[in-house]
């Protein structure tokens, strides 16, 4: 029985001969963690390098630490070069106005076609592709969470809209990893504290389609 066999098994309760391993390194491991898809920026703009680029300086003239761009067009900073940082400047913190021309990254096909030469559906092994995004910490980034938490219930067709882009990238990363041979999608979002979460889900089915269409019509 192969390693996708079993953790299928084990997916649907149908008595597994084992438990599924998933240890790091060299040691036994019935999942093949990948990357769902290769992105990039598509105004040309390179990611996830730290330093003090000019143009990224500019806009956060009062941070003196390190600084990148990441794939959502936030601006990340971090001091001494320690942790992964955290953005000092979102991409739509300005005002929602942005987001009529907001960038959002979109699939490398030159990079993605080597991630099909590497026949991940013959490695006999349960496959689970990672996104390169969440869905919530995009909109948290971009706006601050201070003010992402307040427009779930001041700015909520705004919201919807946002939320609405991400998705159907997410949907088309989707669809591409699964064609690849993708079993399984890994998203890592982080929508609550350790005592609760940030929010109901009522609170984000607030952008009905009346408000959506009001929102098309503003200027």
């Amino acid at each position: 029985m192969t390693s996708r066999e079993i953790i299928q098994r084990i997916i649907n309760h149908d008595h597994p001969p084992r438990i599924g391993f998933d240890f790091l390194g060299d040691n036994p491991a019935d999942i093949l963690n990948v990357p769902a898809a290769a992105m990039k920026r598509p105004d040309g703009i390179e990611i996830e390098k730290w330093g003090r680029d000019p143009a990224l300086a500019a806009q956060v003239p009062e941070f003196t630490g390190e600084l990148k761009m990441t794939l959502m067009g936030n601006i990340f900073g971090r001091f001494n070069q320690k942790t992964q940082g955290e953005c000092v400047k979102g991409a739509l913190q300005d005002g929602w106005e942005l987001l009529e021309n907001l960038i959002l990254p979109v699939i490398d096909i030159e990079r993605d076609r080597e991630l099909e030469k590497q026949n991940w559906a013959g490695s006999g092994k349960y496959i689970q592709a990672g996104m390169p995004f969440a869905v919530w910490s995009p909109l948290r980034d971009m706006r601050h969470i201070d003010q992402a938490l307040m427009d779930t219930i001041l700015e909520p067709g705004y919201v919807k809209i946002f939320l609405e882009k991400i998705t159907d990238l997410a949907v088309k990363i989707i669809d591409r990893a699964h064609k690849k041979g993708a079993h399984a999608i890994m998203i890592a979002d982080d929508l609550g504290t350790q005592k609760d979460i940030f929010f109901g889900p009522e609170t984000l089915d607030h952008g009905n389609r009346r408000q959506t269409d009001n929102y098309r019509g503003r200027p």
